[in-house]
C-alpha cells in the first residue's frame, strides 16, 4: 500500500503514547465496555501528545455476506421500515462516539475493517466514526510504520 500520509504530533520522550484499538465490537454481548472505559481513561490520563488508530469493526454489526443481503431488502424497504434500521445503527454509532470523546481531534486514522453498515447517503460507519473524530478514512487493510525519534517529533505511517 502507497504511502497516504505522513503524521507527526509533539511527545515527551520517552513516552510514545499511541493507542491502537481493535474489534471492539460495541454492539455486541461480548463487548467488554468496562475495559473500554478503562482504555478511555488511560488515553485521557496519557497526556496531550497521546493518539489513537482505530483498526476496524468497532461494531460487529454484519459481516459483509449478511449485509449485502440487508441492504438487499432495505431497497425494498418503505421510507420508514428504512429510517429504522438506519436510525437504531446511528444510535449505536453515537452511543459508541460519546463512549469515545477522549479520542476527538487525537485519532490519526479510522480503518474500516468488514463489519460496517452502509448508510443511505452512502457513508459508512467507519467513515462515520471518522469524520466525528477529526480522522482519517482507510477503506481496506493498512500497512502501519511507525519511526519513533528522541527529538521532539513522532511520526505514525499508514
Amino acid at each position: 500500500m502507497a504511502l497516504i500520509k505522513s503524521y507527526r504530533w509533539s511527545v515527551s520522550p520517552p513516552r510514545y503514547p499511541l493507542f491502537a484499538l481493535g474489534d471492539v465490537h460495541w454492539d455486541s454481548e461480548h463487548c467488554d465496555r468496562v475495559a473500554f472505559s478503562a482504555c478511555m481513561r488511560a488515553f485521557s490520563e496519557a497526556g496531550p501528545g497521546a493518539r489513537a488508530i482505530l483498526l476496524g469493526d468497532c461494531f460487529e454489526f454484519l459481516r459483509k455476506r449478511s449485509r449485502q443481503a440487508l441492504l438487499s431488502a432495505v431497497s425494498r424497504m418503505s421510507d420508514e421500515e428504512r429510517d429504522l434500521v438506519e436510525g437504531g445503527h446511528k444510535k449505536g454509532v453515537m452511543d459508541f462516539l460519546r463512549a469515545s470523546k477522549a479520542l476527538e481531534g487525537k485519532t490519526l486514522f479510522v480503518i474500516e475493517g468488514n463489519h460496517s453498515w452502509i448508510f443511505l447517503d452512502g457513508r459508512t460507519t467507519g467513515q462515520m466514526i471518522a469524520e466525528a473524530l477529526g480522522a482519517d478514512w482507510v477503506d481496506g487493510s493498512a500497512h502501519i510504520n511507525l519511526i519513533l525519534t528522541r527529538g521532539k517529533m513522532s511520526h505514525a505511517r499508514h
